[in-house]
């Protein structure tokens, strides 16, 4: 299924009520995303080859993403907290982001494989090949989910909005992703990726991500 893409699997071992996973070794270092950086134009060629296989695949083995958000509707829980524990940018979008949260949520309605947490860390590069790793977090989402969300990762690593929505539109699921449904998608992760921070402290980097995320809508708006 993901040839190319992913270690391959070299074993599937169940016993004892255990099931392990042997995956071959893939050598490499993690890719970085800041501007100029030349693992910006593998990273847009892993991008189009994995937009392609998921466009290939329909799984329904996976959980879908539109479940999961629509369960944890993290805009909803957000009205329950203090707004004074809210940064500016989303307590100014709290009421409205609420109210439109579950129809928002259609562009995630999707059966195809996404890896759904794709950043550096879980991309290596070996000379011109890259391997995404770490796929505990796939499930089905649109095919542009994951190359929105490593564009939220560009800004996160210094690039500007414009320059890291460049990017996004050299890629072949970025050149299919309308202004309207990106909105959609990274207002949705903006409120989850802060409800998830006030559920855990310990993940700081989540406040970063989110305020990169609303420098993408900020953007957008002005497209």
């Amino acid at each position: 299924m993901l040839r190319g893409l992913a270690p391959e699997l070299v074993a599937y071992i169940e016993a004892g009520g255990w099931q392990v996973l042997l995956l071959e070794h893939v050598p490499g270092r993690h890719a970085e995303l800041s501007p100029g950086s030349p693992d910006l134009e593998l990273l847009a060629a892993v991008v189009d080859q994995l937009h392609e296989t998921a466009n290939r695949q329909r799984v329904d083995s996976l959980p879908r993403l539109v479940d999961q958000w629509r369960r944890a509707s993290p805009w909803r829980r957000l009205q329950a907290l203090p707004q004074a524990d809210l940064s500016p940018a989303i307590a100014s979008r709290l009421e409205w982001a609420a109210a439109g949260e579950q129809g928002r949520l259609s562009v995630l309605e999707a059966e195809t494989l996404a890896h759904t947490d794709l950043h550096a860390l879980n991309v290596l590069i070996a000379g011109d090949r890259v391997r995404i790793v770490d796929w505990a977090w796939a499930r089905t989402a649109p095919p542009w989910f994951d190359a929105l969300l490593l564009t939220v990762r560009l800004v996160d690593a210094g690039h500007s909005p414009a320059d890291a929505l460049s990017w996004l539109g050299s890629t072949r699921p970025g050149r299919s992703l309308d202004a309207t449904t990106a909105t959609a998608g990274l207002i949705e992760a903006a409120g989850m990726w802060t409800w998830l921070s006030r559920r855990d402290q310990a993940r700081p980097h989540l406040k970063t991500i989110t305020e990169a995320a609303i420098r993408l809508l900020d953007r957008l708006a002005l497209a």
